[in-house]
């Protein structure tokens, strides 16, 4: 997750300090992208990738409906129970969307959902308002889509937050009133 990544570039950072101005050879040179990558992987893999596995996973193919997608597209989903406090993650309470194409998403569903029940589903308009919504709650600091399409139109769009830290947002950007979108 970003949010990991600018706290270990942080306290590399501020390293020199912590140390005194004397940093130790091995702690000279670190490599953040690795050690991020590292933190994540870890001891979670397997246990991580089992869990994911054991639930159901939907390919949402939208015909009419375009998508967008942020430098965040691995995205959890709140249920009515989520708060700003809330941890969120692969464990998320309604599940994990990731947009694969500008009209196909991948749906991974919550805890306790079953691989049995894999599909191929139709979007409607209420998925992509809601994968659109998660998408600019999470969104750092760059939205993307295909020019050829408006997926933002309605949406207003939020201002970058990098560096932010919080646990979670929901109740974000809404569609209002319709305006050209940039990104």
């Amino acid at each position: 997750m970003p949010l990991k990544r600018d706290a270990l570039s942080s306290l590399a950072a501020q390293l020199p300090e912590i140390f005194g101005g004397d940093l130790p050879e091995e702690l000279r040179e670190l490599d953040i992208p690795i050690m991020h990558a590292m933190s994540m992987v870890g001891a979670a893999l397997p246990e991580g990738a089992a869990e994911l596995c054991n639930r159901t996973w939907w390919i949402v193919d939208f015909k009419r409906k375009r998508l967008a997608t942020s430098d965040v597209p691995v995205i959890p989903l709140p249920d009515e129970n989520t708060t700003e406090r809330s941890a969120a993650g692969l464990r998320s309470p309604e599940g994990v969307y990731f947009p694969l194409s500008p009209q196909t998403a991948l749906f991974i569903g919550p805890p306790g959902t079953a691989p049995e029940a894999d599909q191929i589903v139709p979007g409607n308009a209420r998925l992509a308002r809601q994968f659109t919504t998660a998408t600019l709650a999470w969104t750092r600091d760059c939205l993307f889509h295909h020019p050829d399409d408006d997926p933002l139109r309605g949406y207003t769009l939020p201002e970058p937050r990098r560096g932010e830290i919080r646990w979670e947002v929901w109740g974000g950007p809404e569609p209002d009133q319709p305006q050209p979108a940039t990104a």
